[in-house]
């Protein structure tokens, strides 16, 4: 799951999984951004990249060269106005082929608090810690968690490290702050 692929093999799972009229929400997380597409009986209804949806999304979707890609199946109800238009469509059938190096990702500081625990200091990983972090993630980033967690714990190996890569999705300060605060007493918890 934590392997990077080429975004030419994501959207041609992509395409098959419209092929097959299936129905669901496929995640992307890449090295810069992170996206999702819903898929309705085959028909792509929206897609959504960093608060920009379907045409807006491409500019920000060009960026992505490797990925994560996981799909969720499931029910889907219609996207907002406008459907996906040309310019999804052109993203989808690999048109903008990238001929060029990936662009080198903006790095952003890292916000990290100090550890709650020893074995954070330590930078200790084991399943409970990396379940505990997952959880917190997931109710800062909603169904993305699972892929922006296990990005972080393929770029990084220790917990503060990973904590501070998860931290570079959230908003703003404030939540960086709550998200580290309730990370580090949810591994307190297992440790």
């Amino acid at each position: 799951m934590g392997d990077y692929r080429a975004v030419d093999a994501i959207l041609a799972e992509i395409n098959a999984l419209i092929a097959g009229k299936a129905s669901g929400t496929y995640f992307i997380s890449g090295q810069e951004h992170s996206a999702w597409l819903r898929l309705r009986e085959g028909q792509l209804v929206q897609v959504a990249c960093e608060n920009h949806f379907n045409d807006d999304a491409v500019p920000l979707l060009m960026r992505i060269v490797k990925g994560i890609g996981r799909f969720v199946p499931g029910p889907v109800f219609p996207g907002h106005p406008p459907l996906p238009g040309e310019e999804v469509r052109r993203w989808l059938s690999a048109e903008h082929v990238r001929r060029q190096a990936a662009p080198t990702p903006a790095s952003r500081p890292a916000h990290v608090s100090p550890p709650a625990h020893p074995a954070v200091a330590a930078g200790e990983r084991s399943d409970a810690v990396s379940a505990a972090i997952e959880r917190v993630a997931l109710s800062y980033l909603g169904p993305i968690a699972p892929l922006v967690c296990a990005e972080a714990w393929t770029a990084h190996s220790g917990i503060e490290s990973v904590l501070a890569q998860i931290a570079t999705n959230l908003i703003d300060q404030d939540e960086v702050r709550r998200f580290l605060a309730d990370a580090h007493a949810a591994i307190k918890g297992v440790v």
